[in-house]
């Protein structure tokens, strides 16, 4: 159904890498689709490609002229937290790319805006749409709940100044979304470090308020893309591997086991239809935007949102300066280090 009218600010090389796939697959819902990128041999080459209709080099003029229905931020996060409130402000539903701003300070003021206006808004935690993910959530509900979980989450050779605050936050993001809001950090880093002065690999501790524990361990040059999940439950677990946007490093798998018999079995690529063998599809951004679609057709306030995006930030941040202790007594600094 072709009625919504899309506005997209940011043409970079993430959004090209990793959202204009996913649009594309989904683009029989939009009537319209704009386009903004303060770089213009950037912007060319993306309209070039993806044949949208107009575009601008600076987004308050296209938020001026076009009657668009929602916008998507895929800019930088030194740039994301101010389009972020002009789309507040505009009353326009905004898909915001994470991190959302580069200080806690702007994340305020961000807030402040929604808390005046209560624009919809929607910071993409894509994990939270990625389907195995969500199977292993719902088995181990049925089974009466986590005891444990364990998150390993391994990069190729990370360079990126982040931190957690760059792409470690989805886990620990989803971590609290499989277990709620933590109680407690214990955390530990190696004593080797590679760039900008950043430890190799972390590892850290969680109890949550909901009485589960649970460990979360990563490593920046394992030389390999893997991120793996293992749900413990009653006589039971789940073990899952995801994929990450922009390639298939790794099968992608969920296994269930019950005592000690595999009950369910699943391989992506081998049962998935082969329309959906994407990484689109397998990252979960292709449902993380058809449901942004769906909550502004019914005028639907989507989740996460700013208020529960920074309890994943604050904890990223914990987690990043090594801190030990109750996670409300951990002082947000005023400047993180996100570029």
């Amino acid at each position: 159904m072709k009625d919504l009218r899309i506005g997209i600010i940011g043409g970079g090389r993430f959004f090209n890498w990793v959202h204009a796939p996913a649009l594309e697959l989904i683009r029989d819902n939009f009537k319209c689709m704009v386009f903004c990128c303060c770089d213009e041999q950037q912007a060319r080459e993306t309209v070039a490609k993806w044949g949208y209709d107009r575009t601008y080099l600076d987004a308050d003029e296209m938020l001026e002229k076009e009657p668009i229905d929602m916008l998507y931020v895929t800019t930088p996060p030194s740039v994301t937290g101010q389009m972020a409130i002009k789309a507040i402000e505009r009353g326009i539903p905004a898909f915001l790319e994470k991190p959302i701003c580069n200080s806690f300070e702007e994340l305020k003021r961000i807030q402040d805006a929604y808390n005046k206006y209560g624009t919809p808004h929607f910071v993409a935690y894509n994990r939270r749409h990625i389907r195995i993910l969500n199977e292993a959530k719902r088995y181990v509900q049925e089974k009466g709940g986590l005891s444990h979980i364990q998150v390993d989450w391994y990069r190729h050779d990370t360079k990126a100044p982040t931190g957690f605050m760059g792409s470690g936050i989805h886990g620990i993001d989803a971590m609290r979304y499989l277990c709620g809001d933590v109680e407690t950090l214990r955390s530990v880093s190696s004593k080797t470090e590679y760039f900008d002065k950043q430890p190799i690999s972390y590892s850290a501790l969680f109890m949550f308020k909901s009485g589960i524990s649970g460990v979360f361990n990563s490593n920046a040059r394992a030389g390999h893309l893997s991120e793996r999940y293992v749900l413990f439950t009653e006589n039971g677990s789940v073990e899952l591997e995801l994929t990450s946007p922009g390639g298939l490093d790794c099968p992608k798998w969920l296994k269930i086991y019950e005592g000690k018999k595999l009950v369910r079995d699943v391989d992506l690529l081998r049962d998935r239809p082969e329309a959906e063998r994407t990484p689109a599809h397998f990252n979960g951004i292709v449902d993380e935007h058809l449901y942004f679609l769906d909550c502004v057709r019914n005028k639907q306030a989507p989740f996460p949102d700013v208020n529960d995006s920074i309890k994943s930030m604050r904890l990223a941040a914990a987690f990043n300066q090594g801190f030990n202790g109750m996670l409300k007594d951990f002082k947000t600094p005023p400047v993180d280090p996100v570029e």
